[in-house]
């Protein structure tokens, strides 16, 4: 379970940081997955042993050599953490006076990274091991050494920059603070991520303004900033605060931890973090200042209650809570069906606000606000995709691709056809959409060359099917034959989505378009095609299926067997109940001729499974 949820998580960070980094994939985001998630262990196949390990350091320490100590300490640094910290922890006095020299050794020596200097040393390992152990011995004195080593990280032994960030935050004070949040405007995620985790070591008032500006920036990763906050710091301290930034910034938080527990994490966030006492804390913030944060924070939480299931609340430890919950909910969707929330979510949209937020240099609390009230819109789709499209026409001047993205998905969901062709026409400024559609079908997923752009037209491309026009459907159309195969699918299931809006004319088109979909060399487009059948149902198709249900691929032969079953159903709700359908027809015809005792028992097991005739 742990090996899939690493892989997947791993996949995810790629599409986030591909190309941005010269660390080895694996080192720098596997390493951080490994720190949030602790997924950690003993330590790892073919490792030192203990004692040998105990014995180097030990030489190490005895001679004052900072060489050798390096060579020791080349370990990974979340197997051996509590094994390093054993044997540091049972020197003398005299001997952790040796241990502190050898950790930070006088030099002249300038140039980093170098094998004289832990903190500098060219492999990660070292600098992450010297880093904790400094932080082991609260080593105010190493703070501007490690300091230095956490700026030089940042573009050298990256993998490190969490490890020493979070030593730094372990050590305290006002020259921790300064160090960390110089690092929070980085253009990495991760490292925001990292430097949010150690600063929540510190008290709130000595981090407040930085560290609430920080939980209101815009950024991809703010689960993973959510959940390695309130590891350190309550989310409830945030929640029950008097002061309305950090009751913002709690809200965030909420969000984030619910956004992780459905995505990136697992639903048990929800009892590791006392999701019981959310709502209610939420409800005072709503009942003191009804603002866009409460409001989604609220929305968040709703969603999230009503996607549990009573073997959900047995497992979390909800159940004693349902009652009172249950109440809060009701609440909340009062609350956000009102008159109040809506011009609260409508003037957060106006076009001053828009413009207010235009003009400021800087403002992240506004553009957070901006992000939530787009979220609401679309949640509950309102009737706001006038200023939504305004927002659309500046949205190169926000500069925000969440913002984007957010506004792409509300624009969909409300389903305003007027939002149709400003939508299209974003989506051919985005790509070529020909030269895309000209490319050869690729069978695997693809590395785009522009990723964000390639993100923001496959969000078009999804929204498109809740817009019924004439140029949403010949763009959905044209991308059916993009290069790339999630653009293939997701025109296709857009498509199929819009199928009960289709002219006899356009489902002609379409059939023709779900036909070669069915021979794509894409699994993901052929189960897709084969849903889209269901929708456009054709007697061409089932002999296509039914050979489909052979298929190597499992998600694709499932896909043909549940596809045959649907169409089996429809024929059967228009016709006699004592004649064959058509896929009842196949199917038998299909079984006569099948040699293979394993495929034709398959046959014969789905077969069983269909409404015979007279039922």
């Amino acid at each position: 379970m742990a090996g899939k949820l690493i892989t997947a998580l791993v996949n995810r960070a790629r599409s986030l940081f591909r190309e941005k980094t010269p660390v080895t994939i694996e080192d720098y985001e596997q390493e951080h997955l490994l720190i949030y998630h602790g997924l950690i262990g003993s330590s790892p196949d073919n490792q030192k042993a203990f004692r040998d390990v105990r014995s180097d350091i030990q030489s190490a320490v005895s001679s004052h050599s900072s060489i050798q100590l390096g060579v020791a300490l080349k370990l990974p640094p979340l197997y051996w953490e509590d094994k390093l910290l054993q044997i540091f922890g049972e020197f003398n006095d005299k001997e952790r006076a040796n241990a502190f020299v050898s950790l930070l050794p006088a030099t002249d020596n300038t140039e980093w990274p170098n094998l004289y200097e832990p903190l500098g040393h060219p492999d990660w390992r070292v600098r992450a091991n010297a880093a904790r152990i400094l932080a082991f011995y609260q080593a105010n004195d190493a703070l501007s050494d490690l300091t230095k080593s956490l700026d030089d990280t940042a573009t050298s032994g990256k993998p490190a920059f969490a490890h020493i960030a979070r030593a730094i935050g372990i050590i305290g004070g006002e020259q921790a603070r300064i160090a960390l949040t110089k690092h929070l405007s980085s253009a990495e995620p991760w490292f925001r991520v990292d430097v949010m985790a150690a600063l929540a070591n510190l008290p709130l008032a000595e981090i407040k303004r930085d560290f609430i500006e920080a939980l209101l920036t815009i950024s991809p990763l703010s689960d993973y900033i959510a959940v390695s906050v309130s590891r350190k710091m309550s989310p409830q301290l945030l929640l029950h605060s008097d002061e309305r930034d950090v009751q913002k910034g709690a809200c965030q938080i909420v969000i984030g931890l619910l956004e992780a527990a459905r995505q990136t994490f697992n639903r048990d966030l929800l009892s590791e973090f006392d999701f019981a006492d959310f709502p209610g804390s939420v409800q005072n913030i709503l009942n003191n200042d009804m603002n866009v944060a409460s409001l989604r924070a609220a929305s968040e939480i709703t969603n999230t209650w009503k996607s549990l299931n009573a073997d959900d609340l047995e497992a979390l430890d909800l159940v004693d809570h349902k009652e009172n919950i249950d109440k809060v909910i009701a609440a909340f969707e009062k609350t956000l069906a009102s008159e109040e929330a809506l011009a609260v979510i409508k003037k957060t949209l106006s076009d001053e606000s828009i413009q207010s937020l235009l003009q400021s240099t800087n403002n992240a609390e506004k553009k957070n606000d901006l992000r939530h009230a787009i979220k609401l819109a679309g949640q509950h789709r309102l009737d706001v995709s006038g200023p939504l499209l305004s927002i659309l026409r500046q949205t190169t001047n926000l500069a925000t691709p969440a913002l984007d993205e957010d506004l792409i998905a509300a624009l969909g969901q409300i389903g305003d056809e007027k939002a149709s062709r400003p939508l299209v026409d974003l989506a051919k400024a985005l790509v070529n959409v020909s030269s895309r559609c000209s490319a050869i079908k690729s069978a695997q997923p693809v590395a785009e060359d522009e990723p964000e752009r390639a993100r923001l037209y496959w969000l078009i491309l999804k929204a498109l099917g809740n817009l019924n026009t004439t140029e949403s459907r010949e763009l959905l159309i044209n991308a059916c034959m993009d290069f790339a195969p999630d653009k293939r699918e997701q025109a296709l299931l857009s498509l199929s989505a819009l199928h009960s809006k289709f002219s006899t004319a356009d489902v002609t088109s379409i059939v023709t378009i779900i036909e070669e979909g069915l021979h794509d060399p894409s699994p993901s487009v052929r189960i897709a095609a084969m849903a889209a059948v269901a929708d456009f149902p054709d007697p061409r198709f089932i002999e296509k299926i039914l050979r489909l249900s052979d298929s190597i691929e499992v998600s694709v032969s499932r896909q043909a067997f549940k596809t045959l079953k649907k169409l089996h159903l429809k024929e059967r709700q228009n016709q006699d109940k004592n004649k064959d359908s058509a896929v009842g027809e196949a199917l038998k015809i299909k079984i006569q001729s099948e040699n293979d005792p394993f495929k034709l028992k398959k046959l014969n097991d789905f077969l069983h499974t269909l409404p015979q005739n007279g039922e």
